[in-house]
């Protein structure tokens, strides 16, 4: 790349040494060697910035996933409680049913004995009518 200096700054240039002007290839090349690893910095760092966006691209798909799987969780949290109430409700109900078939079956064995009662009462004094009566056939003359 060369570049026009304006005659004023030519003027003023002062003369060069015969060493500098050797030291300029190596010098050139100590430079193009320096540009060249800057230019391998930067594709390095445009490879660095291109998967940093690829990571960054996948962590906002992460996110949202996780953001689904969250309303997911939630829904599935409502429908575990909806599910416990019933699940309480129904209780309450087959223990409430148990005790009235418990209560009712308290009542029944209650009902039992006293009808067994009774049977035992109508045996008896079926059994005393009978003897009376088979006493007082004895007694009578055919």
């Amino acid at each position: 790349m060369t570049t026009q200096w304006p005659m004023a700054l030519m003027m003023l240039a002062l003369p060069v040494s015969a060493q500098a002007a050797a030291d300029c290839p190596t010098q050139l090349t100590d430079l193009q060697q320096r540009l060249a690893g800057f230019q391998q910095q930067q594709q390095q760092l445009a490879a660095d910035h291109a998967q940093l966006l690829a990571t960054q691209q996948q962590l906002v798909a992460d996110q949202q996933a996780l953001q689904k799987l969250q309303q997911q969780a939630a829904k599935c949290q409502q429908l575990c409680g909806q599910l416990h109430n019933k699940v309480k409700l129904k209780r309450k109900r087959y223990q409430q049913q148990n005790a009235a078939y418990d209560k009712a079956n308290q009542q029944f064995e209650q009902d039992k004995q006293v009808q067994n009662q009774r049977r035992q009462d109508y045996q008896q004094a079926l059994d005393g009518f009978n003897a009376q009566c088979n006493a007082a056939a004895e007694l009578t003359p055919q």
